[in-house]
Parts: structure tokens; sequence; C-alpha cells
């Protein structure tokens, strides 16, 4: 039981680090950026974007990792047929797909995207690069949101 509380606790703990972190770029902190110039702009997201990735990707692990644990050594998720042949079971499963995807998706397309802008010499590269990176955001918000919805529905054991 005790077990059960630290993982049910740090998985949400993380949880919200990574969302809200995710929430506080979009929504605060790049607004609050944009206005500056590219020079500026670019001077602050040096500072930042390591400091982030260092953060953020072993937080996301561990998220899923967790999450991975809650569901299944310390869950009721014990066979491939609890999986898939309970709702409980199916909305762990598209939780789990789907920030793997998020993971994914960061790692392979997001982040590379916002290295792209913090390293654009041009104007005309860096303001592409900047329609890429908010289009990116948008996905990453809905992935987030997708995953939070199976998080409130795996409460209710729907």
């Amino acid at each position: 039981m005790l077990w059960l509380v630290v993982v049910q606790w740090l998985h949400v703990l993380l949880g919200i680090l990574w969302f809200g972190s995710t929430l506080y770029i979009n929504l605060v902190f790049i607004p609050a950026v944009l206005p500056l110039s590219r020079e500026k702009q670019q001077e602050i997201a040096a500072r930042i974007s390591p400091m982030t990735t260092r953060v953020l990707r072993p937080t996301a692990f561990l998220v899923v990792a967790l999450g991975f644990m809650r569901g299944t050594l310390l869950g009721p998720l014990h066979s491939i047929q609890d999986v898939v042949g309970t709702r409980y079971g199916i909305t762990w499963l598209v939780a789990l797909a789907g920030a793997l995807v998020l993971e994914g998706f960061i790692e392979g397309l997001f982040d590379p995207a916002v290295r792209r802008l913090n390293t654009a010499k041009a104007d005309a590269e860096y303001a592409a690069a900047l329609r890429r990176v908010q289009v990116f955001s948008v996905f990453e918000l809905m992935g987030f949101f997708a995953i939070f919805t199976c998080m409130i529905l795996l409460r209710f054991s729907l």
C-alpha cells in the first residue's frame, strides 16, 4: 500500500511538472518574450532551453515509467486480457500510447525545431522556425489534453 501511495504521488507530482511547464512556457513565457528582438529572444532561449531539457526529459521518462508501474505492478492490470478486455485497461493503454507518442514527438520534432529557432541567423529563417514551433506547441498541448483526459477517466475507473 505504501508503494502505491509513493508511486501515485510521484506520478502526479511529476506529471504536474511536465504538463505545467508546458502550459507555462506556452501561455506565459513565449508571449512575454515574443515582443523582444530576435537576438534577445535567442539569448534568453539559449539560457532556458538546455535547463528545460535537463529537467523535463527525465521528468517525462519518470512520469511514463511510474504510470506504467501504477497500472500494472501496483494496479489492476496483470495480464493482456486486463489491458484489452476492460475499459480501464483500454483507457490506460491509450494514455500510455499517447504519452509515448507525445514524448517521441517532443524528442523527434519539437526539440529540433526549437534548436533551429535558437540558431537561426536571418530574420526570415527565424520567422519560419517560429511559426513551426508555434504549430508544434499546439500539437503538444493537444497531446497533453488527451493524456490528462485519460488520467481523469482512469481515476473514475472508466
